[in-house]
C-alpha cells in the first residue's frame, strides 16, 4: 500500500505500469495530487494488474504529437488493458490549470483528438465511486477537437459508475465526434446516480449517432489500440 502525503503534488516524468496489485491512498480533505502533465498518462494497468486508488486528485497527461498539426490523447490518466482492473474512490480527474497558456487566438491551430480523454478501457474491469471528472478551460477559435469518448472510452469489459459527475466548462470550442463524455463501444457499463453537465459559450458541436459512423469510429479505435 502506498500512502500519499496530504497536499503534496507528485509529478510524473513517465507513466506508471501496473502489473500487480497496488493500493494508493490519499486524504479526503487535503487531497494529494498525481500530476502526469510531463507524461502521456498516469497509469497503464496491464493484464493481471490491479490498482485501487482513493482520495487523490489526478492531472491528465500531455497529448501525443502524431503530426506537426495533430495532437492526440489516449487515456490521459488510465489505460486499462485486457485483464487489468482499476477501482477509483472519491477521486478528482482534471487538467492541470497552470498549463493552460493558449486561449482565444493561437498562432498554431493544432487539431486535438481525444480517445478516452481521461480513461481508455481496452477490456478488463473499471469501478468508479464518487469520482468527479471535470475540466474548466478557455478554448482557441477555429481549433477542432475530435472525440471518441471525450472523457471515458469503453471498448470491452465491464465498467460501473456510482455517484460520479462529469462536468465540462468550455469556451470557444469546435467539437466533432461520438461520446462527448463517455463512449461505450462494447462491454457493459452501469451508471447509478451519475450526472453529466456541459456549460459552454461559443461552442460548435457535431455528434454523430448513425451506425456506419459508429462502426468506422470503432475500427479506428481498434487500430489505435494496435499501435499503442
Amino acid at each position: 500500500m502506498v500512502t500519499l502525503l496530504p497536499g503534496v503534488t507528485y509529478v510524473l516524468s513517465e507513466f506508471i505500469r501496473v502489473s500487480r496489485q497496488i493500493t494508493v491512498i490519499g486524504r479526503p480533505l487535503d487531497m494529494p495530487t498525481v500530476d502526469a502533465h510531463r507524461a502521456f498518462r498516469a497509469f497503464t494497468v496491464e493484464a493481471g494488474g490491479f490498482i485501487d486508488i482513493r482520495f487523490v486528485r489526478l492531472f491528465r497527461g500531455k497529448p501525443i504529437r502524431l503530426r506537426p498539426s495533430l495532437l492526440e490523447i489516449r487515456g490521459g490518466v488510465f489505460y486499462i488493458r485486457r485483464g487489468g482492473r482499476a477501482v477509483l474512490t472519491s477521486c478528482f480527474l482534471t487538467v492541470n490549470p497552470r498549463l493552460i497558456t493558449e486561449f482565444f487566438i493561437s498562432e498554431q491551430l493544432d487539431t486535438l483528438r481525444l480517445r478516452g480523454g481521461y480513461i481508455l478501457q481496452e477490456e478488463g474491469t473499471l469501478v468508479m465511486t464518487d469520482v468527479h471528472i471535470y475540466v474548466t478551460r478557455p478554448g482557441v477559435l477555429f481549433r477542432e477537437v475530435y472525440t471518441v469518448g471525450g472523457q471515458v472510452l469503453l471498448l470491452a469489459g465491464n465498467a460501473v459508475f456510482t455517484g460520479c459527475t462529469f462536468l465540462s466548462n468550455l469556451l470557444f470550442v469546435n467539437v466533432v465526434g461520438v461520446g462527448d463524455a463517455i463512449g461505450v463501444f462494447g462491454g457493459t457499463a452501469i451508471f447509478t446516480g451519475c450526472s453529466f453537465t456541459l456549460n459552454c459559450a461559443f461552442l460548435s458541436v457535431s455528434i454523430f449517432v448513425d451506425d456506419q459512423f459508429c462502426r468506422r469510429r470503432l475500427k479506428m479505435a481498434v487500430k489505435i489500440l494496435s499501435n499503442t
